[in-house]
């Protein structure tokens, strides 16, 4: 059998055949004309094979029919352009008959018949890529409502709105009808407001496609420019850039910039907010595996602990004037770009939103 890293003979070869051995991915090595030539032992555990049994088989008997094109051109560049790696996700067949999906890199490697091979490691990823169809899938229903509500609610509120402006008009004169008539504008203006929110809600929960480098501190900045801010002041700590949908980033700082402002300091508004990149010695609580993140945290009032957990649910809100979607809206966003958000204490006592879970550019 030929080795799958080194086919040279040399001296570490016997250390690379452990190495590959060892490791929970699993290693094809195949020829030109797609035919394994070998597997590493991963593939017992993951695919439920004897690798033994997969040598001289030929791969498209083992990829999903709907996945072999990509394959095929993935492995045709790895002969042309060897040192050029692709990677492609891509479902293999188990031995149970089910399919499992993998991330699979394809490279060109000496070890074939003849010198001429691929060598394709393949990472199993069945849990990630089914969390995201059932996101995808929860994402289709909130569309699908949205849709609903969009259409069948927006119409009638909006001749409502309209007979209420014309009413308004009428009872100018009368104080007390005015009054009845301002109550139910604001109550319709208030439903404008939730049809508004549930429609972004489900707009910011999809996957966001191709995550660009964006600077921290300069999409903090025009956040807080279009948020009546009065008097509060912001504060940006930390220089970094990091891979994001700006525009969506850009939603999440004005929801937490309003949600700041609204719980300020005895409710006026002054209230101080700092934006930066997250210590991991800020706090003993945070796991060390969190990953980098950053932060917006405010020194007002607070939320508490047992609150912290609901804020994120659609329609929660502890003011009248509130729907209680911004917080909701800043979960989806978060977890469209795959981070972590986390509401803990600040160090002054206010409000500390965590994302976690942050590629940036270093």
């Amino acid at each position: 059998m030929t080795d799958p890293v080194r086919a040279d003979g040399g001296e570490d070869d016997e250390f690379y055949r452990r190495l590959v051995g060892h490791a929970t991915e699993v290693f094809l090595l195949l020829d030109r004309d797609r035919t394994v030539r070998y597997a590493s032992p991963a593939v017992s555990d993951t695919l439920g094979y004897d690798p033994e049994t997969l040598v001289d088989e030929r791969l498209p008997e083992y990829v999903h029919p709907d996945d072999w094109e990509a394959v095929a051109d993935a492995l045709d560049a790895a002969f042309e352009r060897p040192d050029e790696p692709t990677t492609v996700e891509v479902r293999f067949r188990s031995s149970d008959e089910s399919w499992s999906w993998f991330a699979s890199t394809v490279r060109g490697h000496p070890g074939g018949t003849g010198g001429d091979g691929v060598l394709v490691s393949c990472h199993d990823i069945t849990e990630r890529v089914a969390q995201r169809q059932r996101l995808q899938r929860q994402n289709d229903r909130l569309n699908e409502f949205a849709n609903v509500v969009s259409h069948d609610l927006r119409n009638p509120l909006n001749v409502a709105q309209g007979h209420a402006a014309m009413l308004a008009e009428r009872v100018a004169a009368d104080a007390d009808l005015r009054t009845n008539v301002d109550v139910v504008r604001r109550s319709l203006d208030r439903m404008d407001d939730i049809i508004d929110d549930t429609l972004t809600l489900a707009r910011e929960g999809q996957p966001v496609g191709e995550p660009e480098p964006a600077e921290l501190a300069t999409v903090a900045r025009k956040s807080w420019e279009s948020v009546a801010t009065d008097s509060a002041t912001l504060e940006v700590v930390d220089e970094a850039t990091l891979y994001c949908d700006a525009s969506r980033l850009r939603n999440v700082f004005e929801n937490l910039f309003r949600n700041a402002l609204d719980h300020g300091t005895d409710g006026d508004g002054h209230v101080t907010v700092t934006v930066g990149r997250i210590d991991a010695f800020y706090t003993t609580t945070r796991a060390a595996d969190d990953g980098d993140g950053f932060y917006v945290e405010d020194d007002g009032r607070g939320i508490p602990p047992a609150e912290r957990e609901a804020v994120f649910e659609p329609g929660h809100t502890s003011t009248e004037s509130g729907t209680g979607f911004g917080l909701a809206i800043v979960k989806r966003i978060a977890d469209a770009h795959g981070w972590n958000v986390t509401l803990r204490e600040g160090k002054a006592g206010g409000a500390r939103f965590e994302f976690t879970g942050v590629a940036f550019v270093e």
